[in-house]
């Protein structure tokens, strides 16, 4: 008979560990596990008592085989995947993904561009891994949305939202209050040839242009920018103060652009947009800002997100496969190992 291995805890590092929904796991392995203890016609039973922070895993099967190895599990809510804050509403950013202008560099306000390949690519990338029920960005948590209406962050958006759009209807806004600073003259231009098309005018002969606080000719002044943004945020305490005690789920998703993101977090912080905050905001990146202890006058940058805990129901809504207590899980090890033992005999 074929050795029966039963491995009581899952060793730390086997290789690469994906996360794919809140209730299917796989590990992509460079070797297989034991693989000294393991041939091709040996099985073994694993038991992980916790894969993931506030997660923990009924036994699963193990199949050997030559290449890569994937290992899938089952694994049960025990909705402690939370921390003191994750109840605090909070406002999310993201920004648009790739464009031919952004990505040459090129200033781009108010003309219509759509996403490259790449920028698609990398908004749904971003989804997948971080948008859903008991993921960064839940879908079901949000009360209300702000997207630009550039087909950038249109697009950007829809491909954010993916499955879940229809969670959302109703609490969406497209408002020029989001909208990528307006360059107007400098529209299509690089930082280099603004600079040097300035110089050519005779500005700036005493201090390098600033947009943060010089503007654009013919475009938005830093007064302009501020002003939008300041109503914009007023707007969304209005919408988030009645939840400041946690008691419901109240998060604000902002979809634009990377310059007008940047602004939004200074002025949340309470800083003139001219003030030197240096920030990086990727293509398809997603931001988070909240409120310090719970209090709607303390606006706060979210350094250090956890995911908020799980609503059992709503997540029964996207999963076929949903396990409400352990006791299944040990009832289904159960069974797997008789019928192990029977067929290995």
């Amino acid at each position: 008979m074929p050795g029966l291995i039963i491995i009581a805890q899952c060793p730390r590092v086997w290789g690469h560990y994906q996360f794919i929904t809140p209730h299917v796991h796989t590990v992509n392995l460079r070797t297989p596990p034991c693989s000294a203890l393991i041939s091709s016609h040996q099985v073994a039973l694993l038991t992980c008592s916790r894969l993931i922070s506030g997660c923990t895993s009924s036994p699963f099967i193990v199949g050997y085989r030559r290449g890569t190895y994937q290992i899938p599990s089952l694994t049960f809510s025990t909705n402690t995947m939370s921390d003191q804050d994750a109840l605090t509403p909070r406002v999310f950013l993201v920004r648009h993904g790739e464009t031919e202008w952004a990505k040459s560099g090129r200033f781009t306000g108010i003309t219509d561009i759509q996403l490259t390949e790449t920028g698609a690519t990398q908004v749904s990338s971003a989804a997948t891994t971080l948008v859903g029920p008991r993921k960064l960005l839940d879908p079901f948590r949000l009360v209300h949305v702000f997207v630009s209406p550039r087909t950038r962050a249109i697009t950007t958006f829809k491909l954010l939202m993916g499955p879940f759009s229809s969670v959302i209807v109703g609490k969406v806004t497209r408002t020029e209050d989001i909208a990528e600073w307006n360059y107007g003259d400098y529209e299509g231009y690089t930082d280099q040839e603004i600079r040097s098309l300035r110089k050519e005018k005779g500005l700036d002969l005493e201090k390098e242009w600033n947009i943060w606080r010089d503007g654009c000719e013919g475009g938005e002044s830093s007064k302009q920018v501020t002003d939008r943004l300041d109503r914009l945020i007023s707007q969304i305490k209005v919408i988030q103060r009645p939840y400041m005690k946690g008691d419901e789920p109240a998060d604000v998703l902002l979809v634009a652009h990377g310059l007008i993101h940047r602004c939004f977090v200074k002025r949340w912080l309470g800083f003139p947009i001219d003030f030197d905050l240096q920030m990086m905001f990727a293509p398809g990146a997603i931001a988070v800002l909240s409120y310090k202890n719970n209090d709607i006058d303390k606006p706060a940058l979210h350094v250090g997100v956890a995911l908020p805990p799980s609503d059992e129901d709503t997540v029964k809504e996207w999963y076929a496969v949903s396990f409400g207590a352990g006791a299944l899980a040990v009832v289904t090890a159960a069974v797997l190992v008789l019928v192990l033992a029977l067929v290995l005999v």
